[in-house]
């Protein structure tokens, strides 16, 4: 049933993997009048090594022959600023949040629970925010700023000119 659907890293032969799930292994067996449950396949193909993994990111895409000559620029640039005065900014953006009546992961203290929705499903959001932080390095000073698009240039740039008029031209 499963051999046309293994696949394998032709790098390493160790490396093999299903192409089915266990219901469609289940599905193609029944075609021959034998009902297995999808917990004996997962029996069966433990059995023969076939265990279920998540995906590594480990491989590197590659290199760049300007990447050392980018950040050689960025530690100029810092350096020019760090003698004229002028503020050194790390901007970063987190990811995405649903509003709303949703769990949230942790825990807070408070007088009463909070009910949300048993399930966190996006058509139950309200809204979605997204946090973009710059923090002044020299100064040890960050400004957040909840966003409700989704992250665009349009957006970083706003939130860049908006905490260069409140702060950082001061």
């Amino acid at each position: 049933i499963i051999e046309e659907h293994i696949a394998g890293d032709p790098m390493n032969e160790s490396i093999r993997w299903v192409k089915l799930t266990r219901s469609e292994i289940s599905q193609e067996i029944a075609k021959f009048g034998v009902n297995v449950s999808r917990n004996i396949i997962r029996k069966l193909l433990k059995k023969n090594g076939f265990v279920k993994r998540k995906m590594q990111r480990k491989k590197r895409i590659g290199d760049n022959d300007d990447r050392n000559k980018q950040f050689k620029k960025i530690v100029d640039k810092k350096k020019s600023f760090a003698e004229n005065h002028n503020p050194i900014i790390s901007i970063d953006t987190k990811k995405k949040e649903n509003l709303g009546d949703l769990y949230r992961a942790g825990s807070v203290y408070c007088t009463k629970a909070r009910e949300v929705s048993d399930h966190d499903y996006p058509h139950l959001a309200t809204g979605k925010i997204c946090p973009h932080g710059i923090y002044d390095t020299k100064k040890n000073l960050a400004y957040i700023n909840i966003g409700v698009s989704y992250e665009t240039a349009e957006f970083v740039c706003d939130s860049i000119r908006k905490w260069w008029n409140k702060y950082g031209k001061k």
